[in-house]
């Protein structure tokens, strides 16, 4: 019961998060963060010394969002995002932490003059309710900055789905590559609309060993069987066909292999372009994003 009542009310939130969220940016991307937060009755965003990435306040006035100040750079953090626009943009980490405490005031009501708590997720699903909270607040805020209608849009205008191609996409929404990768892999519609068969994974190398951060791929089409059982977090451990281990780090940015795809009624050899970008030094990684996709040969 406490399950479906948190589903219902995500659902519900992301709705309404994906509307404003739509209204606010023209239909635009990237979806610029100051005018939703006027909206939700943010009445100021200051950047100081903080233990956790950002915190969301009440006062009878509206809300007041607090992030970390990164070493300092108070008065410069606040000047852009004061002056943020689609041309010129905070950091995608800043604004993916904006994006989340934005998604905790959808929980308030704010016909009053000081926001009133209102609704709430509860335990369940094996999390407890701060679990529940903060896991859902950034589902919401991928929505925020990534609304479906608009990203699906984008995705099927792509003219090759590749490493390039995803990373102009989170540069041009202006997210990161993981929040984007997030998007894409709860939901089929994406892959299924454009008929993308494979997988698209950003890959860490630390001390020699290749890790998945993020992964999305569709799970209502056939890919190949090694790419299915894949998931974040899963060691990146490859092999084609013929027995050759796929390392994307020795790998030039557009190579081809052939991988085992396995359906209920037979098992075929299928041809895999492999496009690889390197992602810079993430968190103390050596990044690579690797996209996989069944082609005609």
């Amino acid at each position: 019961m406490a399950t479906s009542k948190n589903l219902r009310l995500l659902r519900t939130s992301i709705s309404e998060a994906e509307s404003l969220a739509y209204r606010t940016s023209n239909k635009e991307f990237p979806i610029v963060l100051r005018p939703i937060a006027e909206r939700r009755k943010v009445t100021s965003v200051d950047f100081c010394p903080l233990l956790v990435d950002a915190m969301l306040t009440t006062h009878p006035g509206g809300f007041r969002i607090l992030l970390n100040s990164d070493g300092g750079r108070t008065h410069e953090l606040r000047e852009r995002y004061n002056n943020e626009s689609k041309g010129k943009l905070l950091h995608a980490r800043l604004r993916f932490s904006i994006a989340h405490e934005l998604a905790h005031t959808f929980f308030y009501d704010l016909s009053a003059a000081s926001p009133k708590l209102s609704k709430k997720f509860t335990s369940g699903g094996g999390r407890t309710e701060l679990e529940n909270i903060e896991r859902n607040c950034n589902i919401i805020a991928g929505h925020l900055l990534l609304p479906t209608p608009m990203l699906m849009a984008a995705f099927c205008q792509l003219k090759e789905v590749t490493a390039d191609s995803i990373a102009d996409l989170a540069r041009t929404t202006g997210v990161s590559v993981p929040a984007l990768l997030v998007r894409f892999a709860k939901s089929d519609s994406f892959f299924i609309k454009k008929y993308f068969r494979g997988c698209i994974a950003l890959v860490d190398r630390q001390e020699g060993h290749y890790k998945i951060r993020t992964i999305a791929k569709p799970t209502s089409l056939n890919i190949a069987n090694q790419l299915s059982v894949l998931s974040s977090g899963d060691p990146w451990d490859l092999i084609s066909s013929d027995g050759n281990r796929i390392n994307p780090f020795l790998l030039p940015s557009i190579s081809t292999v052939r991988l085992d795809v396995f359906t209920k009624q037979t098992k075929k050899l299928a041809h895999y372009k492999i496009s690889v970008a390197r992602m810079g030094h993430l968190e103390a990684s050596d990044s690579f994003l690797a996209v996989l996709e069944e082609i005609e040969y």
